[in-house]
């Protein structure tokens, strides 16, 4: 299992020569399994150079787009997806039912130009649409399962079992306050034990969740604790705040590394990056 970060940013794209290294995108990651298959979680903007990259590939297209939430940072990049505009490519679409309506409604099915002049009829691509109860992909090799976000508006995190291989992805998740519905950091815990790869959210300093506790997010701190005690091999740092410079994430995952190292905690800790491929 391959997993390609195309999209690292929360809340806002932020290009610029300050992100140059880990990105500006908005959250879509590429999850390539044994078998061949693509699944994408997200449609942030990170989708449209994923897109360039898929049509570059030999055949047609069929990739499964899973959704964690319709919140703007994670759905954005729909309407610049090249694979949906070529007849012959198949997208499925799967996850968050609310993430779901919106694409479909706000965008495959809008009435106007409110939102984006590109009309149903241009998406060429056989396009579907899963909702409750199959609202989870099912695929040749690999099982997905889903968790509650504790976020507000809610949505869903995942877990992606092929082999010997674990992977879970965990953005938008607050760990030091409790959601009318939410996942509690116990429950997660037990849901992402033992994974290889731990993808989570961790968009803010001790300093800054002072201002934005309530916002759904995470700490470094909170992220790096909490992976230690899910026994996790490797965690990516994710969901990078839209103002955090490459100087800013590099400074702050070397004090990380510099503490585990101290307490002879075996870790491995890096922030997320644009573009790179992890292999698990």
């Amino acid at each position: 299992m391959n997993v390609t970060f195309w999209g690292t940013r929360g809340s806002l794209p932020s290009p610029g020569p300050s992100t140059v290294r880990y990105g500006g995108n908005t959250t879509c990651i590429e999850v390539s399994m044994a078998s061949g298959e693509t699944v994408i979680i997200d449609s942030g903007t990170g989708i449209r150079a994923l897109g360039n990259d898929l049509m570059t590939r030999n055949g047609p297209i069929h990739v499964k787009l899973l959704f964690t939430h319709s919140h703007w940072d994670h759905v954005q990049g729909f309407p610049f997806f090249i694979p949906a505009f070529v007849a012959g490519n198949r997208i499925e679409i799967y996850g968050a039912e609310a993430a779901l309506k919106l694409i479909q409604k706000d965008i495959f099915e809008a009435s106007d130009s409110s939102y984006f002049p590109v009309k149903k009829v241009d998406f060429k691509a056989t396009c579907s649409f899963h909702f409750q109860p199959h609202w989870l992909p099912r695929l040749k090799s690999a099982t997905v399962k889903a968790l509650p976000l504790n976020h507000p508006g809610g949505g869903f995190c995942y877990r992606f079992d092929e082999g010997n291989s674990s992977f879970a992805f965990v953005t938008d998740f607050e760990l030091g306050q409790q959601y009318p519905n939410g996942t509690t950091p116990e429950q997660l815990r037990e849901f992402v034990k033992d994974v290889n790869l731990l993808v989570m959210d961790a968009q803010y300093t001790d300093e800054e969740i002072v201002f934005t506790r309530g916002w759904g997010h995470s700490t470094f701190n909170e992220a790096v604790a909490f992976a230690q005690s899910a026994n996790v091999q490797q965690l990516v740092l994710y969901h990078h705040d839209p103002k955090r410079s490459d100087e800013e994430l590099d400074h702050i995952v070397a004090k990380i590394r510099k503490h585990l190292a101290e307490g002879k905690v075996h870790l491995e800790v890096l922030p997320a990056r644009e573009g790179e491929t992890l292999s698990i």
